[in-house]
């Protein structure tokens, strides 16, 4: 009797980060989605992480209900970077300070959590 492998499950975890790029995250989730959709031996599961709950993205789209930055990560975890733009298409009234704080607290929380065993996907 053949036995099918167990199912690995990879967290996933796509930084979110004021002015994000939107093709940015939306083109290797698709991968991932695809991915997921196709075989059934490594399943994707995405979360969505920022220092704010919502972010305006580059086409001015407010991107809302983002995961706080997590405390731990899994060993196995990847983590995707989606790049940023200086300026949206529709600029809105958000603080540059605020934002470059969020900036900083990406920095920092990368440095101190990305570890051996972690994949890191810069966009």
């Amino acid at each position: 009797m053949k036995t099918e492998p167990a199912l690995r499950r990879i967290p996933v975890f796509v930084m979110v980060p004021p002015r994000t790029l939107l093709l940015d995250i939306a083109g290797p989730m698709e991968v991932l989605r695809w991915t997921n959709r196709l075989q059934n031996l490594v399943h994707f599961d995405p979360t969505y992480i920022s220092p704010s709950r919502t972010v305006r993205s580059s086409i001015g789209l407010p991107m809302t209900g983002l995961r706080p930055l997590p405390r731990v990560l899994p060993q196995d975890a990847m983590i995707v970077l989606a790049g940023n733009v200086s300026q949206t298409i529709d600029p809105f009234d958000a603080d540059p300070k605020d934002e470059d704080a969020a900036e900083l607290t990406i920095v920092e929380w990368l440095k101190t959590m990305v570890r051996p065993g972690h994949t890191l996907i810069s966009i």
